[in-house]
């Protein structure tokens, strides 16, 4: 049935003139039926069985991105995440995604002149005016002005995206910049994103973090290379800054009450630990302390850490008893404190009672 629909909207297409595209974009931006179909054909492009089907989507995608209509523009972005999710588990086997992947980059990075595109904002702060207050307009008795400005100085200075190097083409040194470069692109338009979109790139942002790894509750341990199931799913490379975007969507997810937002919210927290990316991990306990104190938020505890059996070693056990290990006896009539016991005592007590048989042995001889 996806199938179906995949073909009916890429035909539409083909058959538009120019004058119709402008009101062929509006019409997408409510076609939600196509959307969904496209969504269940990017989990898996191998199901389908249209030859060059793939091929076909990527190419109509890029023709709607380079259009010059927001809305079919908009309608591209919203498949970036499993985009890049196809890219990073498959790097060879979907070669039109990485082609359109990177054709997406090549045009965000440079402007219609060809010059480095670099996108500029402010960090919003009480001292200087934003589009949520007039800071002229702050009493006196709120707080000294001159103070307020003196301790948020530094916010006066603009925060710079850019520039970035145009790539020719994707390998393993530039995927995970190009593919958060691409993320980034996603977080300054995800308002524009309905609602099941969201839950859909929330999916696949958890399937991305949490592919190939053997997972028990909360812990989480890498899966062996032996197992069956690591010939299905290998664990996909996460660099700390496309962590950083994933965590911007999650948050987004979460206010406006995304389905499964608070579970891949974990899930990018857990791989962070994983990771061992401080900056990652700063920013979700951030996160979790701003939606605890807000109680529109809903957000479920963490579970409990569990160690899984794997991770004891020999290590983990103690060769030599200590004191708290002798338990205490309950008879009053016992003089002193039990005292520790060595190896060295447990070795002598084994030589004495295996001697005491053999002199028993001597003195039966000799009565004889």
């Amino acid at each position: 049935m996806a199938d179906v629909l995949i073909l009916d909207w890429l035909e539409e297409y083909e058959s538009l003139t120019e004058s119709e595209i402008h009101t062929y974009s509006t019409e997408q931006e409510q076609n939600y039926e196509v959307m969904k179909a496209l969504y269940a054909f990017l989990e898996d492009p191998n199901k389908s069985k249209v030859e060059n089907f793939l091929d076909r989507v990527c190419q109509q995608l890029f023709s709607f991105y380079r259009s010059g209509e927001q809305n079919l523009k908009y309608f591209t972005m919203q498949y970036i995440p499993s985009l890049v999710l196809l890219n990073l588990a498959n790097t060879k086997g979907f070669p039109s995604v990485g082609t359109l992947l990177l054709s997406i980059y090549n045009l965000e990075v440079v402007d219609n002149k060809g010059q480095s595109h670099i996108i500029s904002f402010r960090v919003p702060s009480i001292a200087q005016s934003s589009i949520y207050h007039d800071s002229s307009n702050l009493e006196p008795a709120f707080i000294a002005e001159n103070a307020l400005r003196r301790w948020e100085e530094c916010n006066s200075k603009l925060v710079n995206w850019g520039p970035l190097p145009q790539v020719e083409n994707l390998n393993a040194q530039n995927r995970q910049r190009v593919v958060t470069a691409l993320m980034f692109l996603y977080n300054q338009h995800i308002g524009k994103i309905f609602v099941d979109c969201l839950e859909y790139g929330c999916r696949t942002i958890s399937r991305l973090v949490s592919q190939g790894f053997a997972s028990s509750g909360s812990s989480r341990a890498s899966v062996d290379s032996d197992s069956s199931y690591n010939s299905i799913s290998h664990r996909l490379i996460v660099s700390s800054p496309l962590l950083l975007e994933f965590l911007h969507v999650i948050y987004h997810c979460v206010v406006r009450g995304v389905n499964e937002s608070t579970h891949t919210f974990h899930e990018v927290t857990r791989r962070g630990i994983y990771e061992c990316y401080p900056d990652v991990l700063l920013v979700s306990h951030a996160i979790q302390n701003l939606f605890h104190r807000s109680p529109s938020v809903p957000v479920a505890a963490p579970q409990p850490h569990v160690v899984s059996k794997s991770m004891i070693t020999n290590a983990s056990f103690r060769t030599k008893k200590l004191p708290d290990d002798i338990p205490i006896q309950a008879d009053e009539s016992a003089e002193g404190v039990l005292s520790s016991i060595t190896e060295e005592q447990e070795d002598n007590e084994k030589t004495r009672t295996r001697s005491v048989p053999l002199h028993r042995e001597i003195a039966w001889d000799r009565r004889v």
